[in-house]
């Protein structure tokens, strides 16, 4: 009987992995283009997934109102739901797997995969080379055209990261997986999801040259000094670490570094244009190259944890601003 009903489970979870690959809730999710309203313009007969399990409800939670439902008790329903996901982890399908491991209610796994595989689009690309400004008052420097911060799939995993943010775990959600990570002990999981899509934001802002904005939101972040007195407890949080998140704020080190770069040429090329009257640019000169060399500092005072690549397009970085 044991037998019997562990090939039936797993004849079930193979059903379930096999719907949600042809399902347009979870293309749609996996696009960017899902919302608390799962396939709302789908209906049930023409997405197998939702016929099967039911559509994930706007708190987060799974609605269970699917066929398995009629036969199976909740828990064996979330359990088939998770050996799919698994068996899509192992066809290196990740994408959809996290839908399903949000509709089995397995949230730290869930945040898990999108943790590791956001961190990985973060730290796989290098920050970009700084590049010429633009002639025109006021204007940014943009990067250097082509320069995508991330690959086609990156993009996936951060349009991923939105959709979580915005319907399951951001404050306007309704609370159902916030509450569930806490109780199980696995907050922290959402502490690095937040850390990870404000760092995927700022990357974005720095590539297309949006100077203000990325300067704002390393404010935001707080986790680089921004004077001397803070190297040191920035250096004890940065040794609190794990090996991933010690490498992503590495990448928040250079983006900073680069957006000071960026502000430091525009503002020199302003004070060029002014001629004497131009006081008010060469402080800020002065004033952003004492910002960069409070990051120097930092990254001596962890220099033996960061990779070398980092430490040379800090210097060169800093070296520009001279």
């Amino acid at each position: 009987a044991a037998t019997a009903r562990h090939a039936v489970d797993r004849w079930v979870g193979q059903l379930v992995a096999e719907a949600a690959r042809n399902s347009p809730a979870a293309l749609d999710i996996c696009a960017g283009r899902g919302s608390v309203a799962d396939g709302a313009g789908v209906s049930s007969a023409a997405d197998p997934l939702r016929r099967l399990v039911g559509p994930l409800g706007p708190d987060g939670a799974r609605s269970g109102t699917g066929h398995l439902d009629a036969y199976f008790e909740e828990a064996a329903v979330a359990g088939f739901l998770r050996q799919a996901a698994e068996s899509l982890m192992d066809r290196d399908e990740a994408e959809v797997a996290v839908y399903l491991y949000a509709l089995s209610g397995s949230y730290a796994d869930m945040l898990a995969v999108v943790n590791e595989r956001l961190a990985a689009t973060l730290t796989a690309v290098p920050a970009g080379g700084a590049s010429a400004p633009r002639a025109g008052a006021g204007a940014t420097s943009p990067a250097p055209r082509g320069a995508s911060p991330a690959n086609a799939r990156g993009h996936s995993w951060r349009r991923i990261a939105r959709w979580l943010q915005k319907e399951h775990v951001g404050e306007q959600a309704g609370g159902v997986v916030p509450r569930a990570l806490a109780s199980e002990g696995n907050g922290w999981l959402l502490d690095d999801f937040g850390l990870l899509v404000n760092v995927a934001e700022l990357a974005d802002e720095v590539h297309e040259g949006r100077i203000v904005e990325a300067e704002q939101r390393l404010d935001d972040l707080g986790v680089l000094p921004r004077d001397s007195a803070g190297v040191a407890d920035m250096q004890r949080r940065y040794q609190r670490l794990d090996s991933r998140m010690r490498i992503v704020l590495e990448r928040v080190l250079v983006l900073a570094m680069e957006t000071l770069y960026r502000h430091h040429q525009d503002a020199k090329r302003r004070a060029a244009y002014a001629g004497p009257g131009a006081s008010a640019d060469v402080r800020s000169m002065g004033e952003l190259r004492e910002r960069a060399e409070v990051l120097m500092a930092f990254a001596h005072s962890i220099h033996a944890s960061i990779e070398q690549a980092t430490a040379s397009r800090l210097s060169k970085l800093i070296g520009m601003m001279g």
